[in-house]
């Protein structure tokens, strides 16, 4: 049959289409892959074949009128992904003026225009710190993921980080971050490194991530505890016996977890925990190069000015935006489609979705989005919160048994989140809550929990006295 012809495919040639990263494979693991795909790609072709030949002859020309408009479609994708690496390219030229800088300011660089010194006498000089002490500790600490990285005893050596920078590497894709930091007591390093390589930098995969080899300082390795045991009564040993252990600490951030080069060494278990753990390493640099790098002094400012805006341990909220956030609680977004939600949920891969599903007009509706807006701001970083008129956008409804005046739920990577409340209903709050501060909890609690691959949290309290379902 002539449309057979059209399906049959030669995939001798197909080594040498491989994406570029997969030349760092060796030659026995590049035929291995080229084999496998050649495997599956016949198995699908098969199929593909079937179902064309099961078609009428007009529905099979309007397959290849849509394969045109996709290939079309891809054509123009490409120029996409072509034009914005070149438009990244240019600002990020642009703001290398603006980092330079703020690394100045931070660091109390000679020449550092925002130090009026000449307004200082002698006794105000003597006084005056240089730059701005502990800023990136102050900023990595008000980050909702990094502050849980950082242990006490990390601390004391993050004062000494003056820098972080980043670039676009092109061979193989991905990036890689800088920590650049003073002489310290902790290690030698001048620069730690970490280095992220990507499959395909459109569609992120990663394939692995290297970092710098810290040299510690004799006695002050942070990422191992030396433990020390007594010796067993009768024991001919009477030293004392000591262990070193792995221990948590950010500094672990430049090992990261490998995959062994021997696939037979690798079980079903092992796979997955790895996965796991290049999930999470991955998602901690890309927190630094989104939250930190690029918003970096609002980030330090939330710690920083804690004192003077009423800080709660969670954000910062000023005495007048209090007042305006109750006044503008209208201007939450909301989404008038089933379409539109769908790609809510879909376009985050970061953040929380919260969505509060009701009517704008209902007294309880209302006083959760009260709630609701005065928080926005300060969980931005994790979360985003849209709202969804149930009459105007029914699609949901059933699914989610929307029948209360006011639900909020939970979206992360396309799937829904529950949460445990002690109400007896696991899939919403399906009551105006009227603390801020309990709210933001729970917000926080589900982020973790859903960035650990939970489907079901704990609420930080037991909301079964109060309100069941």
């Amino acid at each position: 049959m002539g449309n057979n012809k059209k399906e049959q495919f030669d995939v001798s040639d197909l080594g040498a289409s491989l994406p570029a990263a997969a030349a760092a494979l060796s030659a026995e693991d590049r035929a291995g892959l080229v084999n496998a795909l050649k495997d599956k790609l016949q198995n699908l072709a098969g199929q593909h074949s079937d179902v064309l030949e099961s078609l009428s002859p007009a529905v099979r020309k309007r397959v290849e009128v849509l394969r045109e408009i996709q290939s079309e479609h891809d054509e123009l994708e490409a120029k996409f992904f072509e034009e914005r690496a070149a438009l990244e390219a240019k600002y990020q030229k642009l703001y290398a003026p603006l980092y330079s800088k703020r690394y100045d300011i931070v660091n109390g660089v000679e020449g550092d225009a925002a130090n009026d010194e000449s307004a200082m006498d002698a006794d105000d000089k003597a006084k005056e710190e240089k730059g701005v002490p502990s800023f990136w500790l102050n900023a990595m600490k008000n980050n909702e993921i990094l502050v849980e990285e950082i242990s006490e005893r990390d601390e004391e050596a993050l004062k000494y980080l003056k820098d972080i920078k980043w670039c676009r590497i092109d061979d193989p894709k991905g990036f890689k971050l800088e920590f650049f930091f003073d002489a310290n007591p902790f290690f030698k390093n001048s620069v730690l490194t970490k280095t992220y390589h990507m499959i395909d930098d459109d569609e992120p995969i990663l394939e692995k991530a290297i970092g710098t080899e810290i040299e510690w300082l004799p006695g002050k390795c942070l990422t191992q505890k030396i433990l020390k045991k007594k010796p067993k009564k009768g024991s001919k040993n009477a030293k004392p016996i000591t262990k070193t252990e792995k221990c948590d600490s950010f500094f672990n951030f430049f090992n990261p977890p490998q995959v062994p080069e021997d696939e037979d060494d690798i079980d079903e278990e092992l796979a997955e925990e790895l996965q796991n753990q290049m999930e999470q390493d991955y998602d901690i640099g890309r927190v630094v190069l989104s939250m930190l790098v690029v918003n970096r002094v609002s980030g330090h400012l939330s710690a920083s000015n804690s004192r003077f805006y009423g800080y709660s341990g969670h954000g910062m909220v000023c005495p007048s935006e209090r007042e305006r956030e109750e006044e503008m609680s209208y201007l939450l977004p909301h989404l008038h489609s089933g379409w539109a939600v769908d790609q809510a949920i879909l376009a985050e891969e970061e953040r929380l979705v919260v969505i509060r599903f009701g009517h704008d007009w209902d007294e309880t509706c209302m006083q959760m989005d009260e709630v609701l807006a005065s928080v926005a701001e300060t969980i931005k970083n994790f979360a985003v919160i849209y709202l969804v008129d149930i009459t105007e956008v029914p699609d949901f409804n059933t699914m989610y048994e929307l029948y209360d005046p006011s639900t909020v739920m939970f979206f992360f990577r396309n799937k829904h989140i529950m949460i445990d409340l002690g109400t007896g209903n696991n899939n919403k709050i399906n009551w105006a809550m009227k603390d801020k501060q309990e709210f933001i909890d729970i917000v926080e609690t589900v982020y973790r929990g859903a960035r650990k691959g939970r489907g079901l949290v704990i609420a930080p309290k037991d909301y079964s006295t109060k309100y069941r379902y």
